[in-house]
């Protein structure tokens, strides 16, 4: 079966690529196995609900998400193989609806939202090594070591088609590696996160994930942008029908404290605190971006990364996404993080530097005449000092911060 051919586009830095299955050719071709992406009019000027004839693979539907979905598929040179006996097959309803491959449940029975998701006998058998590993942990200061490394080897694969499920790996692969004689591991707080994640997933049943987002239906003017500083503090804006609404916060004695210190110490540094400013948007932000789907601006590469990935090597940075997927998952947001240079985010720079009268000055110069209403970060998530706390409870987990 052939797969979908795309010309690489120059890819900007806020387009981080994923380790979805590809193959490149010496011109330059990138070959991605793709599930259905949208309805698409072919050259004959036919209109085909899907790029048929292609072979289901993990993680292609991140990959074109977070490269090319954003931006006309004519911009980005996107070449359809189109097979017009497959095409014909599909449109007489003899095309097979539910696949499975790769271990997965793949559901076309809706072409404009192919889904994807564990196999219920799959989630059962997860489930039950979950809830093993649970009373193992219960009361102990370890656990086996050959256990935990099965979950977490299992847990890794189920979070393919869950949505930011990485982000719920991350401790269980740290303790695995805190461990030195390979025969136990210590039951440290990241790690009983991931677990009680996981426990609730899998008992409220594993839900399909769309193997394509929706584009964002905010403009860039509409966007939130965000900038951190270790010399005052941080802020952030997006606007709305002629309304900016805008949060700057000075860190506080102690979270300077924090920043001055080394990480060894058990300090904060500056992709921290742009991690953590996100956090604060999103909470401050209240139900006006409820739904909606947006481009996030960022002028950190690092957070970028992180955010991308659904992946942190620190725990207090990865207690940061874990919120901040929270949020997202209630608010049903659907976020693009992208990278900004520190030139292009300079009214964010301007709230991270308490220059108010600086930054809507500049604002009403780049986006014209709005109104500007402060919005307030919650009390529990602007307490950075409470959230390194939490992160580290374990005095075990020191040496990975």
């Amino acid at each position: 079966m052939s797969p979908v051919e795309l010309r690489r586009p120059a890819s900007p830095r806020s387009r981080k690529e994923t380790s979805a299955p590809c193959s490149t050719t010496s011109d330059d071709t990138l070959h991605i196995p793709i599930v259905p992406l949208e309805r698409v009019t072919g050259e004959d000027g036919n209109e085909y609900d899907f790029a048929d004839d292609c072979e289901s693979t993990v993680g292609c539907g991140e990959y074109l998400r977070l490269n090319y979905i954003t931006r006309p598929l004519e911009a980005c040179n996107i070449v359809i193989k189109k097979d017009a006996r497959s095409i014909k097959k599909y449109k007489e309803g003899k095309s097979s609806q539910i696949q499975i491959a790769l271990g997965f449940l793949f559901d076309f029975s809706d072409p404009e939202c192919p889904r994807v998701s564990l196999r219920p006998q799959k989630a059962g058998e997860y489930l039950t090594l979950v809830q093993s590993l649970a009373k193992e942990m219960e009361g102990s200061k370890t656990v086996s070591y050959k256990t935990l490394e099965g979950v977490a080897h299992r847990l890794s694969y189920a979070s393919q088609v869950v949505q930011r499920g990485r982000i719920y790996t991350s401790g269980l692969h740290a303790a695995l590696g805190m461990s030195k004689d390979k025969r136990s591991a210590f039951v440290i707080g990241w790690m009983q996160r991931n677990v009680k994640f996981w426990l609730r997933f899998f008992t409220e049943g594993p839900p399909p994930v769309r193997l394509i987002l929706n584009p964002p239906n905010l403009s860039r003017e509409e966007s939130p942008f965000t900038d951190a500083s270790t010399s005052w503090g941080c802020g952030g804006f997006f606007c709305s029908s002629g309304t900016c609404y805008w949060f700057m916060e000075e860190w506080t004695p102690e979270e300077r404290n924090l920043i001055e210190i080394t990480k060894d110490e058990g300090g904060i540094g500056i992709n921290y605190l742009e991690l953590v400013t996100v956090l604060f948007l999103l909470e401050a932000s209240g139900t006006r971006l409820d739904g909606k789907s947006f481009s996030f601006y960022i002028d950190n590469q690092v957070s970028v990364d992180v955010l991308l990935s659904s992946r942190a090597r620190q725990a207090k940075m990865s207690l940061v996404l874990e919120l901040i997927d929270v949020v997202m998952t209630r608010r049903q947001h659907n976020v693009y993080w992208d990278w900004i240079d520190t030139i292009s985010n300079h009214l964010s720079d301007c709230l991270s530097r308490n220059a108010l009268d600086e930054f809507t000055r500049d604002l009403v110069s780049t986006y014209g005449e709005h109104n500007f209403v402060q919005i307030e970060v919650p009390p529990h998530t602007r307490d950075i000092s409470a959230l390194v706390k939490r992160a580290t409870e374990n005095i075990e987990l020191l040496r990975l911060l």
